[in-house]
């Protein structure tokens, strides 16, 4: 079963890392050295495009295939739950590095274009980070577990859409849409994932979709970390990613530990 949650999650990172790859060539190749502007009908824009799509279709065969002959989980706590230390560690460890690129993005507000929006993002990013530790853990009383996970996935479902905006009034005056695209797909796609999270714990289960859109959205912030950016945000991004595909290991380790229903007679 872990070997099993183990190949889907470390597939999804290999993919993250070829297409970080091919992000990087086409940011050394696609722009015109005198106006900066991206060179139409560029192959390597193609085939980022197609390799997006091929990702993203293997992916939805992926779910398809492991949700098949699962029992369908109820709640949160069956399905990003764990007794581990490991992924345990590494949930404080991505909350560590969301408190760092807070801090980095509030002391180096004041020499951007919107110092006020990308304080309020420095803070928002410390707060959702001391969040995501405890989603997956386990609470003992039933209760304040569930209004903890509540609240958590829903601070980081919102710190996503917030990260969205605040990257659009970013890369918006950008005149080519190459240069700030990726990275607000990249974010919408960490929004719908972490919003799909969210409705485990106000008992809205989505299966299928919900490891689509952690498997996906892992993919694209790993795809698009060789754009130039602030470093803070660059941090916030890496430990996204790690927060996704720890996710995605707990999500498909759980659900293959739940076996098939009987067959009624």
């Amino acid at each position: 079963m872990q070997k099993n949650a183990m190949t889907i999650t470390l597939s999804t990172l290999v993919m993250g890392i070829f297409g970080a790859f091919l992000r990087w060539l086409q940011n050394v190749g696609i722009y015109e050295q005198d106006t900066g502007l991206a060179i139409r009908g560029a192959g390597i824009s193609a085939a980022v495009l197609i390799f997006t799509l091929l990702v993203l279709a293997l992916q939805i065969g992926i779910a398809c295939f492991w949700l098949r002959e699962t029992n369908r989980l109820q709640s949160a706590e069956e399905a990003f739950h764990t007794d581990r230390i490991l992924p345990i560690l590494l949930g404080w460890l991505c909350c560590a590095v969301y408190a760092v690129g807070g801090i980095m993005l509030m002391f180096s507000a004041g020499s951007t274009a919107m110092p006020v929006m990308q304080r309020l993002l420095g803070a928002f990013a410390i707060v959702a980070g001391v969040c995501f530790p405890f989603l997956p853990s386990r609470i003992k009383y039933e209760g304040a577990s569930q209004l903890g996970k509540q609240m958590t996935s829903s601070l980081l479902s919102l710190f996503f859409c917030f990260w969205l905006v605040y990257s659009y009034r970013s890369g918006a005056q950008v005149p080519s849409l190459w240069t700030y695209a990726p990275e607000i797909v990249a974010l919408s796609a960490g929004a719908l994932a972490f919003y799909y999270v969210c409705g485990w714990c106000f008992g809205r289960v989505r299966p299928k979709i919900s490891l689509i859109m952690l498997q996906f959205a892992a993919f694209l912030c790993i795809a698009v970390l060789p754009d130039d950016r602030n470093r803070a945000v660059t941090l916030l991004l890496i430990a996204a990613a790690a927060m996704l595909l720890m996710l995605e290991y707990l999500f498909v380790n759980n659900l293959l530990r739940t076996e098939p229903a009987p067959a009624e007679e």
